[in-house]
């Protein structure tokens, strides 16, 4: 700790250096306030000893222009007139506390430690306000980052505390779930989710039965007019101790997913009648070569065989049609227009169908 001794008496001066010095302190002196106020002004004190009576810059004067410069200097009156007026306008100067002379150097120990103390205990609250600060901005950096990704994220987010309120949400889940009143943060989910599906899948993570569970997984459909398709994913929140806090939705829009779903449905439901068309065909006529149901004629039986083979034929070429759509999803095939005799088309399709009639 530096300190600053400013009194215009040398004896007193060289008194105070020898004292505080043996207590471990760096001690300055100067013979008057001009002196005193450039040596604060070219290097940092902890603590100002300061006589009020002075030529060329009194203690008054002195401790005024300190507080300028640094105002969490400690300051501390050395005076022989230690009247209660003194006190008072050395307080309202800005010293910290006052020595009579002649003093003592156990008094004057004494009141020193005591204004190193409340120096220390300033510059360890400013040291904790900094560190605050500074942790303030980092929490609200990594808030900001958290907000950008949350808001940015395709699927919605709905976070729920373990009083079932509000925290977070990302515009996502607003326009999935159509919410159009302005969302605020601690309202009960209940009020602000409108369909019962989803709550319920929410209502069910808290329960003790369910919550054990990593994760609850299930699609809802929403009503009309939306009649949208959602995977819904609801997870418990857990602290390092276990402790539950709360739960967080994902909502993803599986519309486009399900409709696909359909049309493929839709599509093996017509690829396998396409197949089993020829297929039976085949059958058929293999059956009546093979029994005998047309007779021993070579001519009939050649037809026969002739048909079969033409079924087969026509199943080889419906399996390059799959395997062209196929090609033509994957974006690997040129396409080419070509003319095409309808009415070959036409009699081949009746002569497929014809054994089915």
């Amino acid at each position: 700790m530096n300190i600053l001794v400013v009194d215009d008496e040398k004896g007193i001066r060289e008194g105070c250096r020898r004292i505080l010095t043996s207590e471990g302190y760096v001690v300055d002196t100067a013979e008057n306030g001009k002196i005193g106020l450039e040596m604060v002004q070219s290097k940092p004190y902890d603590l100002l000893l300061v006589d009020l009576m002075m030529p060329v810059m009194d203690g008054f004067e002195l401790m005024e222009q300190v507080k300028k410069i640094n105002p969490e200097i400690i300051m501390i009156v050395i005076t022989g007139f230690a009247t209660i007026e003194t006190a008072v306008d050395a307080i309202k100067s800005g010293a910290y506390d006052y020595v009579p002379k002649p003093f003592t150097p156990d008094q004057l120990v004494a009141v020193v430690n005591r204004g190193l103390e409340t120096r220390r205990l300033r510059i360890k609250a400013q040291q904790l306000m900094e560190e605050r600060d500074q942790k303030l901005l980092e929490v609200a950096k990594e808030t900001s980052k958290l907000r950008t990704i949350v808001n940015s994220m395709g699927d919605g987010i709905l976070v729920i505390n373990q009083e079932k309120q509000l925290v977070l949400w990302n515009p996502a889940a607003i326009n999935m779930l159509h919410l159009k009143e302005k969302l605020e943060i601690g309202r009960n989910f209940r009020e602000v989710i409108p369909y019962s599906t989803l709550v319920d899948i929410i209502e069910r993570a808290f329960s003790p039965d369910e919550s054990r569970y990593t994760t609850l997984s299930e699609e809802i459909t929403l009503p009309p007019p939306e009649s949208r398709t959602l995977m819904v994913n609801v997870s418990v929140i857990r602290d390092e101790k276990g402790q539950e806090l709360g739960v967080v939705s994902t909502l993803r829009d599986i519309t486009s997913l399900k409709e696909i779903e359909k049309v493929k449905s839709q599509f093996v439901s017509m690829v396998t009648h396409e197949l089993r068309a020829p297929l039976a065909a085949i059958e058929s006529y293999l059956n009546a070569y093979l029994t005998g149901a047309i007779g021993n004629d070579p001519q009939m039986n050649r037809q026969m065989l002739e048909r079969a083979r033409q079924r087969a034929h026509s199943l080889l070429e419906l399996v390059d049609d799959l395997l062209q759509y196929s090609r033509l999803e994957s974006r690997n095939i040129k396409r080419k227009k070509e003319l095409l005799n309808i009415a070959d088309i036409i009699v081949s399709t009746v002569e497929l169908m014809k054994n089915q009639g």
